[in-house]
Parts: structure tokens; sequence; C-alpha cells
């Protein structure tokens, strides 16, 4: 019975992600000129609103990535918390987004528990960033609507820069500068390897750009195939950009 209800959920997704392949493939039979001049109608407002929407909405989502992990684990607890820019309590420094984490007792040695803390926005920016950019790429959430645009900056724009600022930006006391420590590797490993996914994220923020703005819609399709056998059963994925 678990089998059977397996594939039937997995047969479902395959389907409905080869519909949103074949709208997408529908789409470029738009003449590519009345697209270009739509897609380009109100951009400048969409650009306008990325600092408002980036200190108001995603440095909270940032701290509460590190609150939660910190609530998560057994040897620490969040002590203060403010997802939103301030003054530290003696105004000598200003933060666009603060959360303190303590450890309990004896647990104040656990390096890896404190680097998963200092690690969970980056996982989360990853997250919003590889699902907003499968959205769009396989025409789930049409690029050129609003949504569409919407989704280009608010799940990819703003989680890729928030990556990257604290990714390569890797001073002391960074966010980068703490993983390094709790996991005893060098901070320039740190730098280097988000830097490398910063890249990779570059480029796709390029072609997600020319989708939403520029009407060039490139067939993008996720294929998800069942494997079953008398041993076990599965799924295998096919992600074509």
């Amino acid at each position: 019975m678990k089998k059977t209800l397996v594939v039937i959920i997995v047969v479902f997704f395959q389907t409905f992600f080869v519909q949103s392949a074949i709208a997408d493939k529908n789409s470029k039979e738009i003449p590519e000129a009345k697209v270009e001049k739509k897609a380009k109608d109100g951009k400048v407002w969409y650009f306008a609103a990325l600092p408002a929407y980036y200190l108001g909405v995603h440095i909270p989502l940032h701290e509460s990535g590190h609150a939660f992990a910190g609530w998560l684990s057994p040897n620490y607890q969040v002590s203060n918390f403010k997802p939103w820019p301030h003054y530290n309590a003696d105004g000598s420094r200003f933060f666009i987004g603060s959360v303190d984490i303590t450890c309990v007792g004896k647990a104040c040695d656990d390096k890896i528990g404190s680097g998963v803390i200092f690690l969970a926005p980056y996982i989360t920016d990853t997250v919003l960033f590889t699902t907003s950019d499968l959205l769009l790429a396989t025409n789930t959430v049409k690029p050129t609507s609003i949504p569409g645009r919407v989704l280009y900056f608010a799940g990819m724009v703003v989680p890729w820069w928030d990556f990257s600022y604290n990714a390569v930006w890797a001073i002391k006391g960074s966010d980068a500068d703490h993983v390094a420590r709790n996991f005893e590797i060098p901070r320039w490993s740190v730098m280097v390897a988000g830097a490398s996914v910063s890249a990779v994220g570059l480029w796709r923020l390029w072609n997600g750009y020319n989708r939403a703005f520029r009407g060039h819609a490139k067939e993008s399709n996720l294929v998800i195939t069942p494997i079953s056998d008398s041993k076990t059963i599965g799924a295998s994925v096919s992600m074509r950009f």
C-alpha cells in the first residue's frame, strides 16, 4: 500500500512539471517584441522597493534563522532577539538586526552547534533562492507576471545579496567568521566557497532577469521519473535550465 501511494505521488508531480514545461514552451509563441515591451513596464518600482524589502522583511528572516537554529539546539538558548535596525545598549554601534544566543552550562564547548547557528541564514537563503529559481524556470510561476517578478526579487535577488554579502564580507565577528572559527577552518575557505556559490547564483539571476523583464523564455523543466523494483522504490530527478 505504501509503495503504491508513493508511486501515485511521484507520477502526480511528474505530470505537474511536464505540464509546466509545455506551458513554458508554448509561451515562446508570443511575439518577442510585445512581451519585452510589456515586461519592462514598471520595472523601476521593483528595484526601488528592494531596500525596504531587504530591511523590513529579509533581515528579520535572516535573524530568525539564527534564532530558530538556537532554539532547536539543546545547548543554546535565545536571550535577546531584535530583527530590526537598532543601536546597542550604549549606543556605540548600529545593527540592522541582531540576536543574542547563549550557551547552557557545560554545553558551551559545543562548537559544532554554534557553527550551525551561524550557518543557518546561509541555508535559508539557498533554499529560498533555489525554490524560487525552480518555480520560475519551469514556468510554474509565470516569470513576466507580477507574482513572477515579485518572486524573482524577493526569492532570488535579495537572498542572493544576503548570502553573498555575509559570505564574502567575512570581517571579524561576522557570520562567516563565526562559521570558520566554530568549524575550525580557514576564514578564506568560507569566503572562497561563498564566492563560488554566489557566482553560480549570479548566472541564475541573469537568466531570471531575462525571463522576467526581457521576455526571453528558454525552455526549462524538471522531470521526476518513478523507479521501482522488487526491493526498492524511489525516483530519479532530471533538471534542465
